[in-house]
């Protein structure tokens, strides 16, 4: 059970790739920094979870009163790694949206982001936790996040957009070499 809390006008929201960290380290990170730990809404990338447990951002939301919704993305050893949002505010929906798949040959996965709805200050807001492929050309990266701008317009509500984009100063010939850009 989440402990409820009346969130600012502007919420302080924080992206982070986990790179599968466990729940209690990254806890301690956010615990550690004063910016951090006064955070209203995290989304989270690369986020594992075994079978046997809740994700790192189920125990992070668990273990600092906030509310959590986690999506897998792919399969990974004896789990899968996804995308979630922790908030503050209560999150009353949420939708895994499916972006288009590249080959990128080695280390790529399926790719989604995640929709959910929060009541900021009793008002919907609708956020996505993204998180693209990294080996994209720039207009590869404009198609993969398009179901994610298309599904924001349809929206009633304000919208936040976080994750990792993977931007870099790169070109992908192949998925494979990079080039300068």
């Amino acid at each position: 059970a989440a402990k409820a809390a009346d969130l600012p006008r502007q919420p302080r929201v924080v992206t982070f790739n986990l790179h599968m960290e466990p729940g209690d380290t990254i806890e301690r990170g956010l615990l550690a920094d004063p910016a951090l730990r006064n955070a209203d809404l995290i989304f989270f990338q690369e986020v594992h979870r075994d079978r046997t447990a809740c994700s790192a951002a189920c125990v992070i939301a668990r273990d600092l009163g906030y509310y959590a919704v986690y999506a897998p993305g792919h399969v990974n050893g004896i789990g899968d790694d996804g995308v979630a949002v922790v908030s503050r505010a209560p999150i009353t929906s949420a939708q895994v949206l499916e972006l288009p798949f590249y080959n990128v040959h080695f280390n790529g996965g399926r790719r989604i982001a995640l929709a959910a709805t929060i009541e900021l200050n009793g008002h919907p807001v609708t956020v996505y936790a993204v998180h693209l492929e990294n080996r994209l050309t720039v207009h590869d990266r404009r198609v993969q996040m398009t179901p994610v701008l298309e599904h924001a317009q349809r929206q009633q509500t304000p919208v936040i957009i976080a994750g990792d984009f993977n931007t870099s100063p790169f070109t992908w010939l192949a998925h494979v070499i990079p080039f300068p850009i």
